[in-house]
């Protein structure tokens, strides 16, 4: 190393000394200092050599001061081969240019680890031929090493981005692009010139430019908490719609990052997944409401109903198929028509007999027609074209019975089904399907039930009936076997008081004669005619003959109603005068009608109409009449105990008459049996008809009376029989039948 020495004109002897301090001064310094301080020289031969090394070399390059001096190419050998050409190429530079030698290298030391090395020196004008460096060499491993992890981060950062799908933009605040990383499908037919630069209005729409550009602003407003900004948008890309989401972050104060990601495909798929969903729910919803119903109808209406609506269909039918009608038809069992009504009335129309549409349907798959006028099966073309049909759809349905069906679908212009709609359609067939097979098992278990119910009510009441015509008729013999009876004698009575008349009055004109000759009869004629009365006894005793007249009268005006009434087991219509049956009645009831000792005699108002005889079964009229009057006494009697008001007086009212024939009915017979008893609430009414049923204690009443009675006149008679009655207002039967 060489230096600048002081002036010989100075004193040396005091100079000397201090200057030595200086130089060991200086030279510690230079050894402090982390690295190696150093003069580097280049001759015009091109050998390198050091003029002066610090101590701070043994360290870092594991060779000492000396050597370095000495021989200038052992710090060569230290050098990476890898990194000797580019050290060459340095020094050469900086030695033509005389421009700052700056070098980094790796070095292989012989006892560490290797390590790199920065080389830092200036270079000055030639002296002597030569080139001299003052630099300094220093340790850079652990920057190097950093910047390799730094590098190896940024490679893995990029690499990262690189496959990505997001595209990462940065904008300034007047929402200028700065930066970007393409995503791992970005078209390399789009630069980034094409962008970097420009303004998010000159590249994007401007309501898109808008939002971003207010996100950016959103995201750098210091006021506003630190959160991403989050936005959707749409455009269009070569003719297809894409949607993008867009995440926009601050990047300090000026710069704002925005992580930007296609998301076509994701919307589809959410939108395929709420069509699903959609769908599924409809399905669920249509599946409970035609499960919920067991009514066919009710089914197909519902059903046809969602299907209109879910797929905006302007006419949605269920149609049978009818094989065996000839010719074979589609039956159109239901249809609904949107708010512009097919043009064709829609109606049952012909059908091939196995057709193309009929063998599709039979192998269980679907019709798919996007387009009527290419449809090739001339009579389904014609009818789906007179239909107004662009677009059809339809799926079989086959019931348990055999019963062919298909649930239709048409619009009124060529639109292609899609996969989903004929999803959708096949699994509400499906359902349809299942929905209708339950209606019909359960209508045929109905059915058999309805069947088994009738059949049994029919039995009883067939039961009842012969019990009802067996004590009728065995009344009615019992009651003609005591008129026979009673009127044998009766006959011998009424037929001897004429003659027992006759002889009382001669008997008497006797004993007028013997007055009017003997007037002064003996003493003990006297005593006798004053002991009898004989005036009282002849006035009396023509009386009594007359009363006995009038009982013998009475007794044959019963047994002729007994006679009549009796007529119960005739099987044959005869022509008779319905007022008599209802008199007879009226007398066997007699002793239920006139007054007790806990009730008031009931009053019997008859207002007879002229009325011609009627053809009817005499018998079975005169039980009707029996069963309706007493229930009438019975609820007479009830309200007996505790009557409305002191006035009143329980009146049964008896009233026929004849309604005229019109042009579509004959002339009917009209009977009215109405009481001012306490009538009947709705519910009662309107069971009164039904068998077995009755409002009466158990032993008074078998709840069949009434329920044969309306079978009596209904069935045997072709008539009606109708009951009004209100609580407080009594009861009132109308039997009408028909005059032929």
């Amino acid at each position: 190393m060489t230096a600048n020495l002081p002036s010989p004109r100075s004193s040396p002897a005091l100079e000397l000394p201090r200057f030595q301090a200086d130089v060991t001064a200086y030279q510690q310094l230079l050894d402090s200092v982390p690295g190696v301080m150093m003069q580097f020289c280049l001759s015009a031969a091109g050998q390198i050599r050091f003029r002066y090394v610090s101590a701070g070399c043994q360290p870092l390059l594991q060779v000492s001061p000396d050597e370095l001096l000495q021989d200038a190419t052992c710090f060569v050998k230290l050098i990476d081969p890898a990194d000797r050409a580019c050290f060459h190429a340095a020094i050469a530079h900086s030695a033509m240019t005389l421009t700052p030698w700056r070098w980094e290298g790796r070095l292989q030391r012989p006892t560490s680890a290797p390590c790199w090395i920065e080389i830092t020196a200036q270079a000055q004008l030639p002296i002597d031929h030569e080139i001299l460096w003052n630099g300094m060499i220093m340790d850079v491993t652990a920057r190097q090493q950093a910047q390799a992890t730094l590098s190896a981060s940024e490679r893995k950062n990029h690499a990262l981005l690189s496959v990505l799908p997001d595209i990462i933009f940065s904008y300034n605040r007047e929402g200028i692009y700065l930066d970007f990383f393409p995503s791992s499908d970005w078209d390399p037919a789009v630069p980034p010139d094409s962008f970097l630069g420009k303004s998010v209005y000159e590249v994007l729409p401007h309501s898109v430019a808008a939002m971003i550009h207010a996100a950016i602003h959103q995201a750098l407003d210091p006021d506003q908490p630190e959160t991403i900004q989050r936005l959707e948008y749409q455009l269009a890309l070569q003719g297809e719609q894409h949607d993008y989401e867009v995440r926009i972050v601050a990047l300090g104060t000026d710069q704002a990052l925005a992580i930007v990601r296609d998301i076509s495909d994701r919307k589809q798929a959410e939108a395929t997944l709420r069509d699903y969903a959609d769908r599924q729910a409809l399905l669920n919803q249509l599946t409970t409401q035609i499960r919920n119903s067991l009514d066919q109808e009710t089914i197909i209406d519902t059903a046809i109903t969602a299907m209109s609506q879910k797929l905006q269909l302007d006419f949605c039918g269920l149609l049978w198929f009818h094989l065996e009608a000839n010719p074979p038809q589609w039956e159109v069992v239901k249809a609904v028509e949107t708010a512009n009504p097919m043009p064709h009335q829609l109606a049952s129309h012909p059908a091939s007999r196995v057709g193309p549409v009929e063998e599709q349907l039979m192998q269980h798959s679907v019709v798919r027609i996007d387009e009527v006028a290419t449809y090739p099966e001339p009579i389904h073309r014609a009818y789906l074209q007179q239909l107004g049909a662009r677009s059809v759809l339809e799926v079989r349905i086959l019931l348990q019975n055999g019963q062919l069906g298909v649930l239709m679908g048409c619009r009124q212009q060529v639109q292609p089904w899609a996969a989903a709609e004929v999803e959708l359609l096949q699994a509400v067939a499906a359902q349809l399907t299942i929905a209708l097979n339950q209606a019909s098992l359960y209508q045929e278990s109905q059915n058999r039930a309805q069947a088994l119910s009738d059949a049994l009510l029919e039995l009883q009441q067939t039961q009842m009936q012969m019990i009802q015509s067996e004590k009728m008729s065995s009344l009615g013999q019992l009651v003609a076997g005591v008129a026979h009876e009673i009127n044998n004698p009766v006959n011998f009575i009424y037929g001897n008081l004429s003659h027992a008349n006759e002889y009382i009055q001669d008997l008497l004109g006797l004993v007028d004669l013997y007055q009017h000759h003997y007037p002064q009869p003996a003493s003990a004629i006297l005593a006798e005619i004053e002991a009898i009365d004989l005036e009282f006894l002849q006035d009396d005793l023509l009386k009594l003959l007359n009363s006995m007249k009038v009982g013998a009268d009475r007794i044959q005006t019963i047994v002729g109603s007994l006679r009549t009434f009796s007529r119960m087991d005739e099987s044959e219509k005869n022509s008779v005068n319905i007022h008599d049956g209802i008199d007879s009645t009226l007398m066997i009831l007699q002793n239920r009608i006139k007054a007790k000792h806990d009730r008031v005699e009931i009053n019997i108002h008859k207002d007879y109409g002229s009325l011609p005889a009627i053809s009817c079964y005499v018998g079975q009229l005169n039980q009707v009449f029996m069963n309706i009057l007493v229930n009438a006494i019975d609820a007479l009697e009830e309200l007996t105990c505790h009557p409305p008001d002191p006035t009143w007086q329980p009146t049964i009212t008896i009233q026929t008459s004849c309604l005229p024939a019109t042009d579509t009915t004959a002339a009917i017979a009209q009977i009215r049996l109405q009481d001012n008893g306490p009538g009947m609430p709705a519910a009662v009414r309107s069971r009164i008809f039904d068998p077995f049923y009755t409002t009466k204690p158990i032993g008074k009443g078998t709840g069949m009376g009434l329920s044969i009675s309306h079978q009596i006149i209904t069935e045997k008679h072709g008539g009606t029989f109708t009951c009004h009655s209100t609580p407080g207002n009594g009861t009132e039967f109308v039997i009408q039948i028909p005059l032929r």
